[in-house]
């Protein structure tokens, strides 16, 4: 039967009624893209309740295709969906009912080749079955690459720790399993010698043990990520570095001596910031930078410290040094970035635009004696906005043309 194909529409699914009440499992999902990774790994829901089932419809087309809500195709549909990426499947029917073959995710499609093509690893082993039958369940890692190699090795990464003072050094150790080893036998993670290493814009070369290693450099949260020849590219790890204030990375703050008095007022008095390019509640077809003040009666403000967050149902996507936006938090775990600082003014943000949702963004002013703005101020320092799509223009309609039959 002639497969019917379905490159260029995002999928939108709904979950049928089901039988039996759901059975939420956690699961975790990591997408690699022909060139970059398009999902980081992130944790997804699916339901493991008996007879659950998800329907996936093609907008171009209006293919559809049922599966079962614990699928692996079923958790791809939601992690697509969370961040806004385009999923494509064409849909075979061998005669035992329809069936569906992931095409293109993102902007990865497969070519008439079908080379490369989008596979499927769960825990580090190719699925034996097609990802509408392969049935996840908790805690089950599920990893989808755009590779030409269909056996092509999947690289690991750990770090050492994951917060350092700038100038400590961290390892970072790199290995390599092979996805068609039999599950008779062993997972083996082999030392990844000759993986390129790369972190806060340096590059480094495992050793024949897949380590390397690097000062911690920069102030924030920054990825280390390996790639090696032919192999699928390993998963992001964040590690965040501080100058003098380890509360950038979540980390206790260091009080300060306490200065013998001098018959001088001790500086203990901190700055504030506020927000003025966007407005509580507003919505906006494009953004891409916020912009502030910070101390307009003060001349002490050090620099202007600012965390945008892509708000994903009830957690966040901070946005981190590379532009992007990084693994859904809790909110109340702001990714704090430096902004650039004229006078009183300030300014943090990316080349391309935020896409739309709900966003969430926090300034905070710190003076040369270490005070940091702390009170959160609705409408001041905190606003809360939403990105919108634009709207597409209404093609003009000639005077002379006929309504086609």
């Amino acid at each position: 039967m002639r497969p019917r194909r379905s490159l260029g529409a995002a999928l939108a699914f709904g979950i049928l009624a089901t039988p039996a009440l759901a059975a939420p499992v956690q699961t975790t999902i990591r997408v690699e893209g022909g060139s970059q990774a398009l999902v980081p790994e992130v944790p997804v829901t699916v339901d493991d309740a008996a007879g659950a089932t998800t329907t996936l419809t093609d907008s171009s087309d209006a293919d559809t295709i049922t599966v079962p809500a614990n699928s692996a195709t079923a958790q791809l549909g939601t992690a697509t969906r969370r961040f806004g990426l385009p999923l494509g499947f064409q849909v075979f029917d061998f005669g035992s009912g329809p069936t569906s073959f992931v095409d293109r995710i993102g902007p990865d499609v497969m070519p008439s080749s079908y080379s490369p093509s989008w596979r499927v690893t769960v825990n580090g082993r190719l699925s034996p079955t097609g990802s509408d039958t392969t049935i996840l369940s908790a805690n089950d890692s599920v990893v989808w690459a755009f590779t030409s190699n269909f056996n092509a090795r999947e690289l690991h990464l750990t770090v050492s720790g994951d917060r350092f003072r700038q100038g400590q050094t961290f390892t970072a150790t790199v290995t390599s399993t092979d996805p068609s080893t039999p599950t008779s036998q062993p997972l083996v993670a082999s030392p990844a010698a000759g993986a390129v290493v790369t972190y806060g814009g340096q590059t480094a070369t495992a050793d024949a043990n897949g380590q390397v290693s690097f000062n911690a450099v920069g102030e924030g949260v920054q990825p280390v990520g390996a790639t090696r020849s032919d192999e699928v590219r390993s998963p992001a790890r964040s590690v965040c570095s501080y100058t003098t204030d380890p509360a950038v990375c979540d980390l206790p703050a260091v009080t300060p001596p306490t200065t013998p008095s001098t018959g001088n007022d001790v500086d203990n008095v901190a700055p504030g910031s506020r927000i003025r390019s966007v407005v509580q509640g507003r919505k906006y077809t494009r953004i891409n930078q916020i912009q502030g003040t910070a101390g307009p009666d003060r001349s002490d403000v050090r620099r202007v410290e600012v965390a945008i967050a892509r708000r994903i149902g009830t957690r966040c996507r901070y946005l981190n040094t590379r532009g992007v936006f990084g693994n859904a938090r809790a909110c109340n775990r702001p990714v704090f970035l430096t902004a650039k600082s004229s006078g009183t003014n300030w300014v943090i943000g990316r080349k391309a635009p935020f896409v739309p949702g709900r966003y969430l963004a926090m300034s905070r002013a710190i003076d040369g004696a270490g005070n940091r703005e702390s009170q959160t101020l609705n409408r001041i320092n905190t606003v809360s906005f939403t990105v919108v799509p634009v709207a597409p223009r209404a093609k003009a309609t000639p005077a002379t043309a006929t309504k086609e039959r």
